[in-house]
This record gives C-alpha cells, structure tokens and sequence, in this order.
C-alpha cells in the first residue's frame, strides 16, 4: 500500500482502524494468556488431587496386604459363603413349608366349597 498517495484524511482513518485492530489483538493475546493461566492452575490442581488419591490408594492397599495374609483373607471369605449357604438354605425351608401351608389351605378351601355346594343343594 502507498501511503504517500494517501490524503491526510485517508491516513488518519487508516491509522484508528490499524489502531482499533491493535487494540483488539492485544485484547485477544491477553484473553488467550489468561485462558492459558487458567488452564495451568487447572492442571496443577488435578495433578494434587491424583497425587493425593494415588497417596491414599497405595495407602490403603498396603494397610490390606499388612492386615491379611492370603489365607486369612481365604477364610474369612469361606466362612462368608458359608454362612450365606446356610441362610439360603433356611430360606429354602421356609418357602418350602409356606407353600405346603398354601396347599393345605387350598386343599381346605377346596372342601369347604364342595361342602356348601352339597349344603345349597339339600337346602333347596
């Protein structure tokens, strides 16, 4: 571009819009840096809370590996399977009898109906 086959008027506005469109990229590098802070703190942050977590899951485990041996653990998880075998097995029992109870008591309603269809007739 020749500026110098510009008039002053000419010159002038070219200057405010270069002026404004400076002002507008230095607005947008300022935006992107604070995007860019942020973002850093951001990572920081996630950075200690795994740190953190990482700190309390090698935490617990160890206390694991410390407070049982693979056979206590093996026993203990035995005797949890055995106790709920044997509560599945009284619950069996249960629903076993429940349902002789309803049979009973269908057997018996079964009666009673017979008996009042008897009773109705010798009525009439």
């Amino acid at each position: 571009m020749e500026y110098d086959k510009m008039t002053k008027a000419e010159l002038i506005e070219k200057l405010e819009n270069l002026s404004h469109l400076g002002t507008t990229v230095h607005a947008k590098n300022k935006q992107i840096n604070d995007l860019k802070e942020e973002k850093k703190g951001q990572e920081e942050k996630y950075r200690n809370i795994i740190k953190e977590l990482k700190s309390q899951l090698e935490d617990t485990e160890r206390r694991l590996k410390i407070s049982k041996s693979p056979e206590e653990f093996k026993e203990e998880v035995d005797k949890v399977w055995k106790d709920a075998q044997e509560a599945v097995d009284k619950a069996n029992l249960v629903l076993k009898s429940y349902t002789q109870a309803m049979t009973l008591i269908n057997s018996a309603m079964a009666l009673i109906n017979e008996n009042d269809k008897y009773l109705s007739q010798k009525i009439k």
